[in-house]
């Protein structure tokens, strides 16, 4: 297992925070687990196995989202047709319907699946996917993967492995390669040959943050495999959080793309009663 084993959080910037809070909630059933800030504030939405999907709120409702690349994320969920129609209902845009997705090809042999996707109130990319024969615990047990475009899908593989340790999954060759690297948890960072992000993240996720035993560690090792610094590993006491107090130890930086990726150390990791939307 990579040390650094599960996905922490997925990051999305959004103006109608009220809105977008209520989408995912009512939609994947997400609980609500933390609360912080006074102008502008955080909430951290569970997605199982201790990560989140986390929603920042912009103060300023003209100012340009232009955090990163982060494509897409992708939810497992038990029935993938309902699901898709409670996210349309709930006021996504269809980006495609619910269909049989072949593996063929994926080393080592991929589940069979149902693939549907939607975008959000921010237009962001959301994938829902229902593996077969896999059982789910609820409708969305955990993140399954979060995608990046590049035009060197082979590097940007390296890169993590070099930086994070992070170990190729699965893999599809062919005239355009692909690749899903292993974060742990059976959750991947879906790797897709393309044109990276640029100018206006608008419908974009802004970063993602990984879990690790030791964050001062793995961004000296990003550092020498060629990241951009962001911040070096700080502790990061977030006093106000509802419903008791938070603390960590945090790294970011940029990868090859400009994505935002950060490394962090919960102090004091645990199960927390979810707190009223104020």
């Amino acid at each position: 297992m990579p040390e650094h084993t599960l996905l922490q959080h997925v990051g999305l910037t959004c103006r109608r925070v009220r809105d977008t809070l209520g989408f995912y909630r009512e939609v994947f059933d997400l609980p609500l687990g933390h609360i912080w800030g006074r102008k502008g504030k955080v909430y951290l939405l569970h997605l199982g196995d201790n990560s989140y999907l986390e929603i920042n709120e912009e103060e300023d409702a003209h100012a340009e989202v232009t955090e990163g690349p982060w494509s897409h994320i992708c939810l497992k969920t038990a029935d993938i047709e309902d699901t898709y129609r409670r996210a349309l209902a709930a006021g996504a845009q269809s980006v495609h319907a619910a269909y049989l997705c072949s593996t063929e090809g994926s080393v080592p042999r991929a589940p069979a699946c149902y693939m549907a996707a939607v975008k959000g109130l921010e237009g962001e990319s959301i994938g829902l996917i229902q593996e077969l024969g896999v059982p789910a615990e609820r409708d969305v047990t955990r993140m399954h993967h979060i995608g990046i475009h590049t035009p060197d899908v082979h590097g940007l593989a390296d890169f993590y492995k070099r930086a994070l340790g992070l170990n190729v999954g699965r893999y599809w060759q062919g005239a355009q390669p692909s690749c899903m690297i292993d974060l742990g948890g059976n959750c991947f960072l879906e790797v897709n040959p393309g044109t990276p992000y640029a100018g206006s993240a608008k419908g974009y996720w802004a970063h993602v943050a990984l879990k690790s035993v030791d964050p001062e560690v793995g961004y000296a090792r990003a550092m020498s495999a060629g990241a951009a610094d962001i911040h070096p590993c700080f502790l990061c006491d977030v006093v106000e959080a509802q419903p008791k107090p938070v603390q960590w130890r945090s790294a970011s930086f940029k990868g090859p793309e400009g994505e935002a990726v950060s490394l962090m150390d919960d102090l004091a990791p645990g199960v927390w009663e979810a707190p009223p939307v104020p």
